[in-house]
Parts: C-alpha cells; structure tokens; sequence
C-alpha cells in the first residue's frame, strides 16, 4: 500500500512539472509575438511626427490618427507583456483573462 502511494505522489509531482512547462511555453510564445508587434506599431506612432506641411489636411488627419492608434497599440503591448510574467510568476490565475482580452 505505501508503495503505490508513493507511486501516486510522483505522479502527481510529474503532471505539475509539465503543466508548469506549458504555462512557460505559452508565456515565451506569448512574448515573442507581442515583441514582435513593438517595430510595427513603433512606425505607426512615428507617422504622425515629421514634417506634414506640404501634404493634403485629410492625409494629415490619418498620419495623427496612424500615430494615436500606434500610442493606444503600444500601450496594449506593454501591459500584455507586464501582465503576462507578473502573473506567471506570482501564479496569478486572472492573469489569462486578461491576456484573453488582449488578444
């Protein structure tokens, strides 16, 4: 009896350790994909900076909503990425809610 008990508990111990892999995996991915978005919203944002005196007032008006989309983007980015380690590492289950409405 106190064999498969043992038995059991190593088992146990085992489905943690792959679960706390895949949190990891899912974390890194996760991560790669919002890095991944930080150049091409960055070029959002630095559309409405520059010199726009020459160009049509409409073309104008997308550069600055181009530029307050990139703003609004970036700032997803960086809480999505602040969300998802501070709840893989404190364990934080509402964590992937969050992250689910992000995406």
């Amino acid at each position: 009896m106190v064999a498969g008990s043992l038995g059991d508990r190593s088992k146990e111990r085992c489905n943690l350790r792959i679960r706390h892999d895949v949190v990891f995996v899912s974390c890194v991915l996760f991560t790669i994909v919002l890095v991944y978005l930080i150049p091409l919203e960055r070029n959002y944002v630095l559309a409405g900076y520059g010199n726009m005196m020459g160009l049509n007032p409409d073309i104008r008006e997308l550069a600055r909503t181009d530029s307050l989309v990139g703003k609004l983007s970036l700032a997803l980015v960086f809480i999505g990425l602040i969300v998802t380690w501070t709840g893989y590492l404190n364990k934080i289950r509402w964590a992937w809610f969050v992250i689910l409405i992000l995406v």
